[in-house]
């Protein structure tokens, strides 16, 4: 299969969401009505967000083929994370037991599908995550891992003496957003300069909103 194209990721990464969604919600109705013990429902958690999570990454990337070992790596370690926050949800539900919704249970549980925004971004920036102060979703703004702006990316100039080009990467916020959180809007127009190898392919853009 061809790569995803950069435009279609978000809808790609949305479409991922939504069946992960569906399946929490699954999951919470199972444990609540008792069909599943909360060792099985956190071991199925972390199955869903295993699989959710891989599949954020290669959208990020474009597909399968195109991930690199660091990709893996990086990968590991936001699962790992999750995985601890998992398990903090599920130590909760015993502790509340007694007094939990089954609609908080699924409420808290939709919480993790925004770690697929945070995941596919930084797959998507690759080698240009050392170069850039910060990336939508990496919980450096007020709106969290739900944050829709994107860096714009140009070639500015290629040096095939040298074996490098520079590129403009500009903040930008997303236009389908009405209102933006207050750490984003100061940020709108922020420039860097880059320089990357001259056969590094380039991304059009970095972020889901775009």
């Amino acid at each position: 299969m061809p790569p995803i194209p950069e435009a279609n990721k978000q809808a790609a990464i949305l479409a991922q969401k939504r069946a992960f969604l569906d399946a929490t919600d699954k999951l919470a109705e199972n444990l609540y009505s008792g069909r599943i013990t909360l060792g099985m429902w956190e071991s199925d958690m972390r199955t869903r967000l295993r699989i959710y999570l891989t599949g954020a990454g290669m959208i990020g990337k474009g597909d399968h083929e195109n991930m690199t070992s660091s990709d893996w790596g990086r990968i590991g370690a936001h699962l790992k994370k999750q995985y601890r926050w998992l398990h903090g949800f599920s130590q909760a539900i015993y502790d509340k037991r007694k007094t939990i919704s089954l609609d908080a249970i699924k409420a808290r549980a939709h919480l993790y599908a925004e770690a697929a925004n945070t995941v596919s971004t930084d797959i998507q920036a690759g080698d240009l995550r050392g170069q850039l102060p910060w990336l939508p979703g990496d919980g450096s703004t007020v709106c969290l891992q739900r944050c829709g702006c994107v860096w714009l990316l140009y070639i500015t100039e290629e040096r095939p003496q040298e074996g490098t080009k520079s590129v403009q990467a500009t903040w930008t916020l997303n236009v389908n957003i009405e209102e933006h959180c207050e750490d984003c809007v100061p940020r709108e127009g922020h420039t860097e300069e880059l320089v990357v190898p001259i056969d590094y392919d380039v991304p059009s853009f970095i972020g889901l909103g775009g």
